[in-house]
């Protein structure tokens, strides 16, 4: 993992205070878009003097759902935000959530929770937001626990079980919080048809 220097930056990036109780931390929205710029140009600087030094890293968003770890490649990664009650989209499916407003943006909300084969449930309470396509959507999750800098003999194969679990889009798992964590494609998982085939929907959907 890198430095808690460098991680404190990226929290204050993805709008984290550094206070925390391991292995979460508290999210703080708090932070203007001129600060979070700020602290992803010191955390991306103190990111690469370490890779010089310690080799390349794969830097993660440890995220949470259903009590299980994933982590989702952080340059994948445009932000992250809490969610308040999102606005219902009419003929949605159930993976689409509705609506959020993000700085007075409206971000589609998406549910993972049916593509990773997990049980439908409340939405979370955070969202990480990316793209599809050129599109900005928000994915929901239960909590946003990191930012850690994954080193290469850390990513571990897939067990073919965990894969037949969740999906093809599992990229390998890593430890993390004493647990192990599944390291998800996002953007191939978000690629799948049935986003895709939506997108459309949800661009007509918006006003």
């Amino acid at each position: 993992m890198a430095s808690s220097s460098t991680r404190e930056l990226e929290r204050g990036f993805a709008g984290e205070g550094t206070e925390h109780t391991s292995p979460a931390h508290h999210f703080c929205p708090q932070a203007t878009p001129e600060q979070r710029a700020v602290f992803h140009a010191r955390a991306k600087a103190l990111m690469e003097a370490a890779a010089g030094e310690e080799g390349t890293r794969l830097p993660l968003a440890v995220v949470e759902l259903d009590g299980e770890y994933f982590g989702v490649e952080l340059e994948v990664v445009q932000e992250f935000c809490d969610i308040a009650r999102p606005s219902p989209i009419p003929c949605c499916p159930p993976h689409i959530l509705g609506a959020i407003s993000l700085r007075g943006n409206l971000l589609t909300l998406l549910d993972l929770r049916g593509a990773l084969n997990l049980p439908r449930a409340s939405q979370g309470g955070k969202a990480v937001v990316t793209l599809l396509g050129e599109q900005l959507v928000g994915v929901a999750v239960d909590e946003v626990h990191d930012v850690v800098y994954l080193r290469e003999e850390e990513l571990q194969a897939a067990p073919p079980a965990l894969r037949e679990q969740h999906g093809a889009e599992v990229k390998g798992t890593a430890p993390y919080g004493g647990r192990m964590m599944a390291v998800l494609d996002l953007p191939a998982l978000l690629a799948r048809e049935e986003w895709i085939v939506n997108e459309t929907v949800m661009a007509n959907s918006h006003p």
